[in-house]
């Protein structure tokens, strides 16, 4: 009589079938019991690797599109005296565009004030000499506004309230803070955890000196600006539309960015979403 005793054969249970199809990453190794046959382990393995390659890409793209930090924030820039033409031709039509929209918006201070309910406001030159659009903070922004000076320029971001006794409104505003590469690239050389609470998932102004223009591996095209190293500076992507706009900037030339931080990758800042507000010749030798 043989010695030798043969491997009982084991099936794919049909809820064991479910498990595998349904959650491989789980189930797909109960497959290396002993009887499963290679077939079945072949099989169970590759619909787990068809899975992951799906499933990771994807998840890694919901991180990097996940905003905790910002509210939704703008897509287009005005002026102030652009709003006040547009709601002076036509309020419904305005309202469409900027009634409940969160919007960018410069123009030069004509009056820092408060309203009768305390809250700090700005008003921005308009079509009207004597009252233009009006932007208004919280109350926790108080001594941010009353810095603001009357005949400076600012870039506001705020949430469009419609026509109020023929004024403009304008609530929820912040005003956008202006960094320059060089400072944002000293930030996280000296403590990253502190510039990612300043610039991460924040919308801000950027301005600096050009020293690269690229594409990534992904084919977005971003600009580098200078840095605290003469090899590489913070860089700023742009989406693939913008593709002929970020080509015609020119290495040396110094430009003016709207972006949103994205913190520190591979020790470099990194900001996305970027668009152009200003571009200024490079200077000549």
């Amino acid at each position: 009589m043989s010695g030798v005793v043969a491997q009982r054969k084991r099936s794919v249970e049909f809820l064991l079938g479910l498990g595998v199809f349904f959650i491989p990453v789980i189930f797909s190794w109960f497959l290396l019991r002993k009887g499963h046959s290679t077939i079945a382990r072949i099989l169970g393995f590759a619909w787990l690797a068809a899975g992951l390659l799906i499933l990771v890409p994807a998840a890694y793209r919901a991180i990097l599109a996940l905003n905790i930090d910002a509210p939704a924030e703008p897509r287009k820039t005005y002026l102030s005296s652009q709003i006040a033409a547009s709601y002076d031709e036509n309020t419904a039509a305005a309202d469409m565009t900027f009634k409940e929209q969160r919007v960018q918006v410069s123009g030069k201070v004509t009056d820092v004030n408060t309203d009768f309910l305390g809250y700090p406001y700005l008003e921005m030159a308009g079509t009207n000499p004597s009252f233009g659009p009006q932007f208004k903070f919280a109350k926790s922004d108080a001594q941010a506004v009353a810095a603001v000076r009357k005949e400076l320029t600012v870039h506001v971001i705020c949430t469009g309230q419609g026509e109020i006794a023929e004024t403009p409104m304008f609530d929820d505003c912040k005003i956008l803070k202006t960094y320059h590469s060089f400072q944002i690239a000293a930030s996280y050389d000296e403590d990253i955890a502190r510039a990612d609470m300043r610039f991460k998932g924040k919308r801000v102004m950027v301005s600096g000196e050009v020293t690269d223009n690229n594409t990534d591996f992904l084919g977005y095209p971003y600009l580098e600006m200078v840095g605290t190293t003469p090899d590489f500076g913070p860089q700023f992507k742009f989406a693939k539309s913008d593709a002929l706009v970020v080509a015609a900037v020119k290495k040396g030339s110094t430009v003016r960015l709207m972006c949103t931080g994205r913190g520190n990758i591979a020790e470099t800042p990194i900001f996305e979403d970027c668009k152009i507000a200003k571009r200024f010749p490079a200077s000549s030798n």
